[in-house]
């Protein structure tokens, strides 16, 4: 359901009022309150350094640095941010893509140094030893723990940061998402098994016990932050976010006392540059030897005077000049990053493997030709390649984070369909989205209620689902406040074939429960 406004401040145990993410960030938009921007640092400063900890692996000087980099880029963005529905997500993100800009800088500097010295055999970093389970499971998963996380939808993904990486208790995540404690728990338990499978892809087992675990004992452990540092990079953010005024100050200043010749000679510095200028001081050079041979000293006088003006118009477009070169650098760098972001080797490798992840039970149930098989690889990772650039791109034009665009998702399913025809796309779509849709909607559910459903059980509801309600043309609304819908009536008549009765009462109660949620939710955006 979408996030409410935020409050703007809640009251703790003491009585006191705590200002939201929100009203802070408000409130140094509006006012460029430091004090407000100073709160919001210290309050997120242990969470950012935590995470850019552990993507650069331990190096405590570079971690200060990108959390700088991240709350400068908050400073900048305060405005945007304010009414963001999950700041914890945006934090970590940004964090992730500051290390890794951090991470390539020192590969390329590592490269320079290796072409001309050997590597040092004394520099290798000790090995880590662990005293518990826990502790071995999480230098396991650590390396990998951020990537998986990134893969999570938002939602999810905030979750996981809230329980595990910032230790809130349940009540506390469930007034942050508003949700009930309840409904806060389960999306923390499903969030927890779709991290647990993005790590399995990458050959990281381990049961939903071990790693809730591990992340419990670890990843919210207090990580030593200076105690300086948060005072520190709250000037320094502010310092970096704020524009300086310092070479626009002294351009006018120059221009306002600097005569109208001098003027049009910085107009033409700005325009022409400084060649075109010592061409015309040399024409007028010549001019006054012609037409004024009786005045030599006025004339040598003339040409210092206009040498000294050139050389303050040189030294007044230094500034800019620099400034200008230095934004097309970080342009162009820019550019670099979000084309490696979008088509690196690493990016395309993880595609690749989730196109086969996701493509294992259809090939097994229904083998298809080589040429098929690869072509139809070719179109998720085609598909999933444009999503990135689609926010990527939007990401930068609005400062918004959007997760995908439906119209990229119908063109690679219409190219499926052609593909594979008419049998095989339902069977495909039935595989693919249907089971992992009634695994999502009801198989969780009655897991639960402690009814789970057996293999066959669950391939038959599945089929039936995604024959009643998936595959029809024009799919049932719910907005039923009560009752059920002639599609879902239809759905339960097939599941009843293979289902036990309590199997049966469950499932008509998440259909219920469905169509009240659809129309509590249209009733609140209408």
């Amino acid at each position: 359901m979408p996030a409410a406004s935020a409050p703007t401040s809640t009251t703790p145990a003491s009585g006191l009022p705590v200002l939201t993410d929100s009203t802070l960030l408000h409130a140094y938009a509006t006012t460029r309150s430091e004090e407000s921007f100073g709160t919001f640092v210290r309050r997120h400063l242990d969470f950012v350094y935590a995470t850019a900890l552990r993507r650069i692996g331990g190096d405590t000087h570079h971690a200060e640095e990108i959390a700088q980099t991240v709350f400068t880029r908050v400073a900048q963005k305060s405005a945007a941010l304010s009414r963001h529905p999950a700041i914890n997500a945006w934090l970590h993100t940004a964090t992730r893509y500051a290390a890794a800009d951090f991470v390539r800088r020192e590969q390329r500097r590592r490269a320079r140094e290796l072409a001309v010295h050997s590597l040092d055999p004394d520099m290798h970093a000790p090995a880590p030893d662990p005293h518990t389970p826990a502790t071995a499971d999480w230098e396991k998963f650590r390396p990998e723990l951020d990537t998986a996380l990134d893969q999570l939808r938002e939602t999810d993904r905030t979750a996981i940061l809230l329980r595990f990486f910032e230790n809130h208790t349940f009540p506390a995540i469930a007034e942050k998402l508003h949700l009930t404690e309840e409904a806060a728990r389960k999306r923390t338990d499903r969030a927890l098994e779709k991290l647990r499978t993005h790590l399995a892809r990458r050959g990281l087992t381990s049961t939903a016990a071990a790693l809730t675990l591990c992340l419990a004992q670890n990843a919210s452990a207090a990580t030593t932050v200076p105690a300086s540092l948060a005072s520190t990079i709250t000037t320094a953010s502010l310092a970096a976010a704020t524009p300086t005024l310092l070479t626009s100050a002294l351009t006018t200043l120059a221009m306002t006392k600097l005569q109208t010749g001098t003027v049009l000679t910085l107009a033409l510095a700005a325009t022409l540059g400084t060649a075109f200028l010592t061409t015309v001081a040399a024409r007028q050079h010549a001019t006054l030897v012609s037409t004024t041979t009786s005045h030599a000293p006025d004339t040598d006088k003339t040409l210092a005077t206009l040498r000294e003006k050139i050389a303050a118009t040189e030294a007044a477009l230094a500034g800019p000049r620099a400034e200008s070169q230095k934004r097309a650098a970080a342009k162009a760098r820019q550019l670099r990053q979000d084309e490696n972001d979008i088509r690196g080797p690493s990016v395309l490798f993880t595609e690749r493997l989730s196109a086969e992840s996701q493509l294992i039970e259809f090939f097994q149930e229904h083998p298809l030709a080589p040429a098929t098989r690869t072509a139809l690889k070719n179109i998720l990772i085609e598909e999933s390649t444009a999503q990135n650039e689609y926010r990527l791109r939007t990401r930068r034009e609005k400062q918004e984070y959007v997760f995908f665009n439906p119209d990229i998702s119908e063109a690679a399913d219409k190219k499926i369909h052609t593909l594979l025809g008419d049998d095989l796309y339902h069977a495909y779509r039935e595989i693919t989205l249907g089971r992992g849709t009634a695994l999502r909607e009801y198989g969780y559910d009655l897991k639960d209620a402690g009814v789970p459903l057996t293999d066959t059980q669950f391939r038959t509801v599945a089929h039936h689902y995604y024959e009643t309600i998936l595959r029809p043309e024009n799919p049932p609304q719910l907005l039923l406040l009560s009752g059920l819908l002639p599609q879902q009536e239809t759905f339960l008549t097939r599941a009843a074939t293979t289902l036990t009765p309590a199997q049966l009462v469950i499932l008509r109660t998440t259909l219920q429960n469905e169509n009240r949620f659809s129309a509590a939710l249209r009733a609140h955006r209408e």
